[in-house]
């Protein structure tokens, strides 16, 4: 008798050791398929928004009759296996040009006569409204080393995009303050002879800072002092570069408030 309660007892551990690998295991693989939903979902948005910017930026160009290069942020929400949302930033890039073969002499006079223009896009607002930010142009006078001396007095100064070295950054110390995220779920439960309905709702509340950083006259100039070689293998070093502090963009601190709202209703009868 004690050794049939032995055996007994032997295959009931053997059943609760397997039932709980089989647990263990079906955790496993379900995180896993919800990572690969997370990571298809991404990579689909992410090429949907890079496909955007190049048909965006195409469009503005025929419009426009310039260059464009165009800076779209936006930030999706993929479905996460533990908060239910996740926001992730996406950014992609595109640069056009109108007809390259157009020597363009821009007027000092007016700082839009530039054969490119530099634009921004952040979230579903803009994109959706078709708003954008513009950067500036700033004035520089560049003096290289194939000019004459008379060529050199008689340089004339051009508008040229603003090096824009940073953008979307979380620059330490800055008066802007941190990220903050916020979330929120819960469940109402109606209930009565006929059936119960069960309404969810998901809440996202999201205090998102960002800053566009610009390059100040020193690191522009120093830009500048290199050398390059043109098709025909003529070599042209930039030297006594100026550059006009005041026509230079400053750094700006951007702070996005944003409220995500998820609901769904299911009705079950008794």
């Amino acid at each position: 008798m004690k050794r049939l309660r032995k055996i007994m007892e032997l295959d009931y551990n053997q059943k609760g050791q397997a039932t709980t690998e089989f647990a263990i295991m079906g955790a496993v693989v379900i995180m896993l398929l919800a990572y690969l939903a997370t990571q298809g979902f991404l990579y689909s948005s992410r090429q949907s928004l890079e496909m955007y910017a190049f048909r965006k930026a195409l469009e503005i160009s025929r419009k426009e009759e310039k260059g464009v290069t165009l800076m779209v942020l936006r930030d999706v929400f993929a479905p996460s296996f533990f908060a239910g949302l996740s926001r992730n930033r996406l950014q992609a890039s595109a640069s056009v040009e109108y007809n390259p073969k157009v020597i363009w002499e821009p007027k000092e006079s007016d700082p839009q006569d530039i054969s490119r223009i530099q634009l921004i896009q952040i979230n579903d607002k803009m994109i959706r409204e078709g708003e954008f930010f513009e950067v500036p142009p700033m004035k520089t006078k560049v003096i290289t080393s194939d000019m004459t001396p008379e060529q050199r007095n008689d340089a004339s100064i051009v508008w040229e995009n603003s090096p824009m070295p940073a953008i979307d950054e979380q620059v330490d110390g800055s008066s802007v303050g941190p990220k903050i995220y916020s979330f929120k779920s819960t469940v109402n439960i109606l209930e009565d002879k006929q059936g119960k309905k069960v309404r969810k709702k998901l809440e996202t509340v999201d205090r998102i800072p960002m800053s566009i950083v610009f390059d100040n006259a020193t690191k522009i100039k120093e830009s500048y002092n290199t050398t390059k070689i043109l098709p025909d293998g003529t070599e042209i070093s930039f030297r006594d570069t100026e550059v006009f502090p005041d026509t230079i963009p400053k750094s700006v601190n951007l702070i996005l408030n944003e409220t995500v709202r998820r609901e769904r209703d299911v009705w079950t009868p008794h």
